[in-house]
Protein backbone atom coordinates (compact mmCIF):
# COMPACT_ATOMS: atom_id res chain seq x y z
CA UNK A 1 0.00 0.00 0.00
CA UNK A 2 1.25 3.24 -0.97
CA UNK A 3 1.22 6.30 1.96
CA UNK A 4 -1.88 7.98 2.61
CA UNK A 5 0.31 10.62 2.36
CA UNK A 6 1.27 10.49 -1.41
CA UNK A 7 -2.07 11.11 -2.64
CA UNK A 8 -3.35 14.24 -4.13
CA UNK A 9 -5.68 16.29 -1.82
CA UNK A 10 -7.78 19.21 -1.04
CA UNK A 11 -8.18 19.65 2.28
CA UNK A 12 -10.97 22.85 1.29
CA UNK A 13 -12.60 20.58 -1.17
CA UNK A 14 -12.95 18.19 1.55
CA UNK A 15 -16.75 17.61 2.78
CA UNK A 16 -16.00 17.26 6.65
CA UNK A 17 -18.48 15.77 8.98
CA UNK A 18 -17.70 17.60 12.79
CA UNK A 19 -18.01 15.16 15.78
CA UNK A 20 -17.75 17.57 18.95
CA UNK A 21 -17.79 16.90 22.91
CA UNK A 22 -15.99 17.40 25.66
CA UNK A 23 -14.39 20.68 26.88
CA UNK A 24 -17.79 21.91 27.90
CA UNK A 25 -16.94 24.16 30.57
CA UNK A 26 -14.73 26.38 28.48
CA UNK A 27 -15.81 28.77 25.20
CA UNK A 28 -14.48 26.37 22.97
CA UNK A 29 -15.87 22.72 22.85
CA UNK A 30 -13.75 20.31 21.57
CA UNK A 31 -14.04 19.36 17.98
CA UNK A 32 -12.37 17.85 14.99
CA UNK A 33 -13.40 16.46 11.63
CA UNK A 34 -14.03 13.79 9.30
CA UNK A 35 -13.89 13.37 5.50
CA UNK A 36 -13.46 10.61 3.39
CA UNK A 37 -9.78 10.28 1.31
CA UNK A 38 -10.84 9.63 -1.69
CA UNK A 39 -7.94 7.53 -4.11
CA UNK A 40 -6.69 5.72 -1.48
CA UNK A 41 -6.53 1.88 -1.96
CA UNK A 42 -8.10 1.11 1.53
CA UNK A 43 -10.85 2.74 3.02
CA UNK A 44 -9.36 6.07 4.40
CA UNK A 45 -10.34 9.52 6.17
CA UNK A 46 -8.69 12.69 6.75
CA UNK A 47 -8.70 14.01 10.13
CA UNK A 48 -9.04 17.76 10.59
CA UNK A 49 -9.08 20.80 12.70
CA UNK A 50 -12.02 21.76 13.16
CA UNK A 51 -10.67 25.41 14.46
CA UNK A 52 -7.91 25.72 12.18
CA UNK A 53 -9.26 23.98 8.81
CA UNK A 54 -6.01 25.58 7.04
CA UNK A 55 -3.80 22.85 8.62
CA UNK A 56 -2.60 19.56 7.13
CA UNK A 57 -5.04 16.97 8.51
CA UNK A 58 -3.99 13.44 9.71
CA UNK A 59 -4.58 10.99 7.36
CA UNK A 60 -5.60 7.37 8.44
CA UNK A 61 -7.37 4.27 7.04
CA UNK A 62 -10.69 3.49 8.58
CA UNK A 63 -8.71 0.29 10.67
CA UNK A 64 -6.35 2.70 12.06
CA UNK A 65 -9.57 4.30 13.31
CA UNK A 66 -10.91 1.70 14.72
CA UNK A 67 -7.77 0.48 16.85
CA UNK A 68 -7.17 4.12 18.19
CA UNK A 69 -11.43 3.78 19.33
CA UNK A 70 -10.64 0.33 20.52
CA UNK A 71 -7.92 1.36 22.31
CA UNK A 72 -8.30 4.58 24.05
CA UNK A 73 -10.11 3.49 27.06
CA UNK A 74 -7.46 1.64 28.54
CA UNK A 75 -5.14 4.40 27.31
CA UNK A 76 -7.36 7.77 28.10
CA UNK A 77 -5.42 7.91 31.91
CA UNK A 78 -1.83 8.41 30.42
CA UNK A 79 -2.71 11.55 28.40
CA UNK A 80 -5.48 13.08 31.08
CA UNK A 81 -4.35 15.08 34.54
Amino acid sequence: MSSLYDLPVDPAAASYTRACGGNLTSDNEACFQLAELPGAQTAAVLVGDSKNPAAAPLRMTVDEVDALVAAWPAMRDRYTA
